[in-house]
């Protein structure tokens, strides 16, 4: 095969890739990706939002990313989305899941919820617990109580 063939070969193999991640650097959004045969460089974590309204993720290490490559150059490459490998956090594909591990999501802003919320856990608003909180100025029988202790 000719040196320009070969080149061209390298380059459609590498358009497209599917990796490990090997370490995560979230002050630049960026993530180093095991291909197998070859570490990449830092490369830039692709979001779904990233204007006005943002949505942000970084990927955690060991975790199978697909990279899309301009010109089939690694170099070039941004990862653009995980890949489930055995770990789906649900198998009802009809029922949207979001996994945290523990951790926590923050919200920058209002949510508005048309429907019911279902919580199994506590809710907790300006330091008052839903579950634990009490009452002040109670009277037995039709009166409404005070507010929320604090």
């Amino acid at each position: 095969m000719s040196e320009p063939l070969a080149e061209a070969d390298r380059r459609i193999e590498n358009l497209i890739r599917v990796g490990r991640v090997v370490s995560v650097d979230a002050g630049t959004a960026r993530a180093v990706v095991d291909f197998g045969d070859l570490h990449s460089p830092l490369l830039p974590v692709g979001q779904i939002r990233a204007g006005q309204l943002q949505f942000w993720w970084m990927p955690g290490e060991g975790e199978q990313v697909l990279v899309a490559c301009e010109s089939g150059d690694i170099a070039q490459g941004v990862i653009v989305a995980s890949l489930y490998a055995s770990n789906a956090c649900s198998s009802d594909g009809s029922t949207p899941q979001i996994d945290l591990k523990g951790g926590q999501m923050i919200l920058n802003g209002s949510l508005r919820v048309t429907g019911d919320v279902i919580v199994e856990g506590d809710v907790i608003a300006q330091g008052v617990s839903l579950v634990t909180h009490t009452h002040k100025d109670v009277m037995s029988g039709n009166s409404n109580t005070g507010a929320p202790n604090r």
